[in-house]
């Protein structure tokens, strides 16, 4: 795997708020921790963003979800 498609999967898991798939792609692609986070906190943001859009139904699936524990 690519660099930008480890991070493009962290970003993923952030949309989702999988903390596991973070914590596995940052352990096994040794990216660096401040890029890992930042990435995994901007798919978060995006997640947000898109739940807060007037045009999105609010319906469960599509509201911001809270990370895994």
């Amino acid at each position: 795997m690519k660099r930008a498609d480890v991070l493009k999967a962290i970003h993923a898991a952030g949309v989702s708020g999988d903390r596991r798939a973070f914590l596995r792609l940052y352990t096994e692609h040794r990216i660096s921790l401040d890029v890992a986070r930042a990435e995994y906190a901007a798919g978060q943001e995006m997640a947000k963003n898109f739940a807060d859009r007037p045009d999105v139904q609010r319906k469960p699936e599509n509201l911001y979800m809270e990370p895994r524990p």
